[in-house]
């Protein structure tokens, strides 16, 4: 394509026609129709070309002339988006946008002001306390196409973490405009492609969807996609088994239009944050990453629980501990917003346990609530009322409804009380009883509720903990008689396993009976995920299952022979307790263990574990008890040899870019598996393999050294 090719393509993409193309070595002449307007835009490519005929012309047949000097394309490219996509003030929009959405959040959290505390994250295998949204920022401005996915327990910040980098992005823009969008408001459109049409026609009403496309491929318009699993009904089963299917189905998915706004050519830098899904861990992912992604710089980041020093001074951590209160059940943004706004004086007289903690929080809101709306409910009674609204949502599969809905779930969840509650009005004065609707309609802006701004009319409750928290206890409660358990889908019991695994053992075991006596299946992971939360520790066998990025946590115990032919990677041991024959030929890539207490077994099993990268594990590595095999290979760069033909197979003319850990040692015997993972270790060293998420990626730039190991 030639120069003059390219400006043309481009004033083309920007809605403009080609007026005049005589002399394109020396100028070029655009029109640009709309309505009663007519302009011209004569481009000036030799700088001393005379082109005031050319003007008078133009002028004289009626256009409005704008004279233009070609200094470079990205030049012109960067005049055209800023006229057309005005980075000032819908930079401003989007500044006042975070501003609402910190004005909610303080309104919502009721005992302090608003303010984001920076979280740890996984990133590359390294917890990192640096500043993650400097960190994702300086990300989307890094050269070729960016996909960064930020994971999160369920009312872990996400949303805020989206938001505060809408805060960074739009107070110093570098000329780009970000879009913003929350999938879990937005449940008009099962199908992420239609969403984000919506989104584009809203927040770009003037610009066609094709050039707001193009600027996204441009990398011109960041995507910040929050709640990205919240159109996945399960946390894998919406997605294709063959992410490769070329069929109208799966172009329809959520990774197929990601995957069309990151092909080769493309710039696009796109942030999604979710829950922590299966649908990004795997080889599954991986697989088809490396067939619609190979360009792409992939990366992953995990959110884990919050540092109780970061949010709590000194003073009321010793009165905690006092308490007895264990450190990693407050590990919880909303538990520590609400304790750093108790004086000592309360934390020492009035918390005890989770429990009691959850039970001040509520009591505060709700008594806040019954003065602030004038609400004759007593605060059991709008904590039932909740409890029934939220365990209704969850079975009509909703996170937020309109506000005819959730009146109708308000009145329905009433029943007959609403008389009662009405006749409680009785002392006040005429004027200021309500009628049936203007109650619901009190009810319908309850301080657990959330109006959602920028969506028509649509009500969600405050965050996922609170939400989870409340099915959980409509559950546990019977609120909801005639629901079964069955009927509620598994991102709803993410919800509540997470909130509830900070619950005492009275109210975990009571959840955990309902999942074991209604015999609900959940996916490894989940299943997994359950245990943890609710147990303290592992009651089910897990053979041949991949971990990713779960967090091993201080009241943890792993018993024996839970996990058996097991892939762990990324994952975090941090002072639990681990029976010494709890992993049978398990292998461990970039896991850290902290302070782990080994539990020596009665009868000590041949373990045969595999560690790569990983930090802290040697204790766990005494007692892998391998027996003495001899390997089939005798040499250090015969075993990196191995490895390498992982990713350029024997007779292939191309090298694939990332592999998982588990796949280097596919087609191999067992007494090959330390040779292959200490090989693994040594091409580290040499720069040759790079950590990159949950995956390990072959440096290309290495390529004459990975030549002369394959011999080729």
């Amino acid at each position: 394509m030639s120069n003059s090719d390219e400006i043309i393509f481009l004033y083309e993409k920007y809605g403009f026609e080609l007026e005049d193309n005589q002399n394109p070595e020396k100028y070029l002449v655009f029109s640009y129709r709309k309505g009663y307007f007519q302009n011209a835009e004569i481009l000036l490519i030799d700088l001393d070309f005379d082109f005031h005929n050319l003007e008078a012309e133009y002028k004289a047949s009626g256009f409005a002339v704008k004279i233009n000097k070609y200094s470079s394309l990205d030049e012109i490219h960067s005049q055209l988006f800023s006229g057309f996509f005005l980075p000032p003030n819908n930079c401003k929009k989007l500044r006042q946008e975070y501003e609402c959405y910190a004005r909610k959040q303080t309104e919502k959290i009721g005992f302090c002001e608003y303010k984001f505390i920076p979280c740890r994250f996984v990133d590359d295998n390294n917890e990192s306390r640096r500043n993650l949204i400097e960190y994702i920022y300086q990300r989307l401005f890094e050269n070729g196409p960016q996909l960064i996915i930020v994971e999160a327990a369920a009312g872990f910040g996400k949303t805020s973490i989206s938001y505060e980098l809408i805060k960074e992005l739009s107070a110093d823009s570098k000329g780009t405009v970000p879009i913003i969008t929350e999938l879990s408001k937005n449940r008009t459109a099962s199908i992420f492609k239609y969403v984000l049409l919506t989104e584009i026609d809203s927040k770009f009403s003037n610009l066609s969807s094709e050039l707001v496309t193009y600027e996204i491929k441009q990398g011109k318009v960041p995507l910040i996609i929050d709640g990205f699993d919240e159109l996945l009904s399960k946390s894998h089963d919406d997605v294709p088994s063959d992410l490769s299917d070329s069929d109208e189905k799966t172009a329809q998915t959520m990774l197929s239009t990601i995957a069309q706004l990151l092909d080769e050519n493309s710039h696009a830098k796109i942030v999604l944050t979710s829950r922590k899904s299966s649908i990004f861990a795997g080889e599954l992912f991986e697989e088809w990453s490396d067939k619609h992604l190979p360009h792409c710089q992939i990366t992953r980041i995990q959110i884990i629980p919050p540092v109780v020093s970061d949010w709590l001074d000194e003073s009321k951590i010793k009165l905690l501990r006092s308490r007895g209160i264990v450190f990693d059940d407050i590990s919880n943004p909303t538990l520590l917003t609400f304790l750093s706004s108790q004086s000592n004086e309360d934390i020492a007289s009035k918390f005890t346990s989770v429990d009691s903690i959850l039970q001040q929080y509520f009591k505060i809101l709700l008594k806040r609530e019954q003065e602030r709306q004038s609400l004759t409910l007593k605060v059991d009674e709008q904590l039932s009322l909740m409890e029934s609204v939220a365990g209704t949502m969850a079975s009509f599969k909703q996170s937020t409804c309109t506000s005819s809905e959730i009146k109708d779930i308000i009145r329905m969840s009433l029943g007959e009380n609403i008389l009662e509650y009405l006749d409680r009005y009785s002392d006040f004065s005429k004027e200021d009883v309500p009628t049936e609707d203007e109650f619901l309609q009190k009810l319908s802006h309850h301080a657990l509720l959330d109006r959602i701004p920028n969506t028509s009319n649509s009500i969600g409750f405050i965050n996922d903990f609170i939400f989870g928290y409340l099915i959980s206890e409509a559950l546990t409660n019977n609120r909801l008689p005639d629901l079964s358990p069955k009927e509620i889908e598994e991102k709803y019991w993410n919800l509540m396993v997470t909130s509830y695994g900070i619950c005492s053992q009275k109210k975990r075991d009571a959840l955990y009976r309902i999942i074991t006596d209604n015999k609900i299946e959940f996916t490894p992971y989940e299943e997994l995920h359950t245990d943890l939360a609710l147990l303290h520790k592992t009651s089910h066998e897990y053979i041949r299952c991949y971990y990713e990025s779960v967090y091993f946590g201080e009241n943890v115990s792993l018993t024996s022979s839970n996990f058996k032919d097991c892939v762990f990677s990324c994952c975090t041991f941090n002072s639990c307790s681990i029976s010494s024959d709890a992993f049978e030929d398990c292998k461990f890539y970039g896991c850290h263990f902290y302070e782990v207490e080994i539990i020596p077994a009665n009868n000590q099993k041949n373990c045969n574990l595999i560690f790569s990268n990983c930090c802290g594990e040697s204790e766990l590595r005494k007692i892998s008890c391998k027996e003495p095999i001899l390997s089939s290979v005798n040499t250090e760069t015969e075993y990196e040899k191995k490895v390498l033909e992982q990713y350029w197979r024997p007779g292939s003319d191309h090298a694939d870019r990332r592999r998982l850990f588990s796949t280097l040692f596919k087609g191999y015997a067992q007494q090959d598996y330390d040779g292959i993972s200490e090989a693994i270790d040594r091409l580290y060293g040499k720069e040759i393999l790079l950590h990159k998420s949950n995956c390990i990626e072959l440096n290309f730039e290495k390529m004459s050294e990975i030549r002369e190991i394959l011999g080729r």
